[in-house]
């Protein structure tokens, strides 16, 4: 299912709200306004569903509120910096970290640095733990979106 590739409709509309601008493959659509998606109402999550339909982008791009971007991992991952640094001097720097926790079910999504054979995580961030990794990824471009620290050129 799809649902599993893309960020949840939760995390769509924070992300929305956050000012997410940039095109994505898949959208999640409120089809309670215009039953012409229900014949596609496959993936369905009561009144939203997962579309792949060009008319999804000429109605967000008209300004309707209904439809919420859906990046997939790698849409995150493209916005995500390889490295951020906190504000001290001289800065640390924290590279990206995506490992599995909690015997596999979960993933947590950091910015670390070495220290003494060991990798510390950067101290100004919340590190997000999900099952889902588009959530994971989605959580944690909220997160340094909040912190100011997501530089977009």
């Amino acid at each position: 299912m799809i649902k599993n590739h893309v960020v949840s409709l939760e995390i769509a509309k924070q992300l929305k709200n956050a000012g997410w601008k940039k095109e994505t493959r898949f959208y999640w659509a409120d089809c309670s306004t215009d039953r012409r998606w229900e014949k596609d109402n496959l993936e369905s999550l009561k009144s939203f569903m997962i579309i792949d339909d060009n008319t999804a982008i000429s109605r967000k791009c008209n300004g309707d509120n209904f439809i919420y971007f859906a990046p997939l991992a790698t849409e995150l991952l493209e916005e995500l910096p390889d490295a951020i640094h906190d504000d001290k001097e001289p800065p640390i720097y924290g590279y990206l970290w995506i490992h599995r926790v909690w015997n596999g079910t979960a993933w947590r999504i950091e910015y670390r640095y070495p220290t003494n054979n060991w990798y510390v995580n950067l101290p100004c961030l919340e590190y997000p733990i999900n099952k889902s990794l588009p959530d994971a990824l989605g959580m944690m471009y909220l997160n340094l979106t909040q912190n100011n620290l997501l530089v977009k050129e």
